[in-house]
């Protein structure tokens, strides 16, 4: 199992044996330890395999750590997944959430945006995201946003809308993501920048998406620093959550391996699609526009070493709590 887990991972696995050795362990050491002790027994996987997943030890050990920060006792719920669907559902999403390297992406350009990314190093700081509340009531779907048709599994470049409105489209095998550029109903606060939504819909079997069930995720202006920053590879990943009227819908951006993991979701709900790092340029270019909406003078050059030298940018403090 440990071959299949980085540097860093690896590292946090010796730190908490080492504290438990020593009597000194931290709060959810012991559950680290004991998940990773199980992803070794073939037992377990068997389990998986009978609930209609497959996935390697390492892999399910890193989708595990990702439940546990969501407050599930996996043991516990192993014990029980085959009768359950909506934890295969969500024990789904997360395994798919750490199978980056072996999805691939169809990003599509937005614009007139040209040139060519390049390959972002690998992150050698704290993987723990950044997390930011969303302390508004709003529901950010429906009754914020227009709607308008999506053309299901359609590759076509997509840039200006019929309706004049900057998007950009992510396709992955498991889910897709449609990125727009928008008004946010606080803008005016905020220089009138604006932000950037996120829809999202799960892959069909016939290859197409189910946009007719899709989930709408809008960024507010706090945010939006944040998320650039990731962009940038300044920092690791950044998780925006409690958004939404029952406020569980959340966003995570996160660098793995040789690009960039896109995660949308509500509940047991995870539509993930992994972007090579060549193709996060564009989706920086997208955000970069949002933020120069509204700020005659102000160009992509501009915000960039703006966020850049925002006070604990090293850090991944920019205002947001950590997870």
């Amino acid at each position: 199992m440990l071959v299949g887990l980085d540097t860093m991972q690896l590292q946090a696995l010796e730190e908490a044996l080492s504290r438990s050795l020593s009597s000194v362990e931290r709060a959810g050491d012991f559950a680290l330890l004991n998940w990773a002790a199980k992803c070794t027994m073939p037992a377990v996987l068997a389990v998986i395999s009978e609930a209609g997943l497959a996935c390697t030890g390492a892999h399910l050990y890193l989708a595990g750590v990702s439940l546990i920060e969501l407050g599930w006792d996996i043991s516990a719920r192993l014990v029980t997944l085959k009768d359950r669907p909506e934890d295969i559902a969500a024990l789904r999403g997360a395994l798919a959430q750490h199978a980056f390297a072996q999805e691939q992406s169809v990003p599509v350009a937005i614009g007139s945006a040209g040139g060519k990314g390049t390959e972002a190093p690998p992150a050698s700081r704290e993987e723990t995201p950044w997390t930011a509340r969303n302390d508004s009531h709003e529901d950010l779907g429906r009754d914020q946003l227009q709607e308008h048709e999506e053309d299901g599994d359609s590759r076509a470049w997509a840039g200006h809308s019929h309706d004049n409105r900057v998007r950009l489209k992510l396709y992955g095998k498991s889910a897709a993501h449609t990125v727009e550029i928008g008004p946010h109903r606080r803008g005016g606060d905020f220089l009138g920048s604006h932000v950037v939504t996120f829809e999202s819909a799960l892959a069909l079997p016939a290859g197409a998406y189910d946009w007719g069930r899709k989930l709408t995720f809008q960024l507010t202006p706090e945010e939006m620093p944040a998320a650039i920053a990731v962009l940038m590879n300044i920092q690791p990943s950044v998780r925006f959550e409690y958004h939404g009227k029952t406020r569980d819908k959340f966003l995570e951006l996160r660098w793995q391996g040789s690009g960039l993991a896109v995660t949308t979701g509500q509940k047991s709900l995870f539509c993930v699609v992994p972007v090579q790092s060549s193709a996060v340029y564009y989706l920086l270019s997208l955000f970069c526009r949002a933020m120069v909406h509204g700020q005659p003078g102000v160009t992509t050059a501009d915000v960039l070493a703006m966020v850049g030298a925002l006070p604990g940018a090293d850090t991944g403090s920019l205002g947001h709590k950590r997870a």
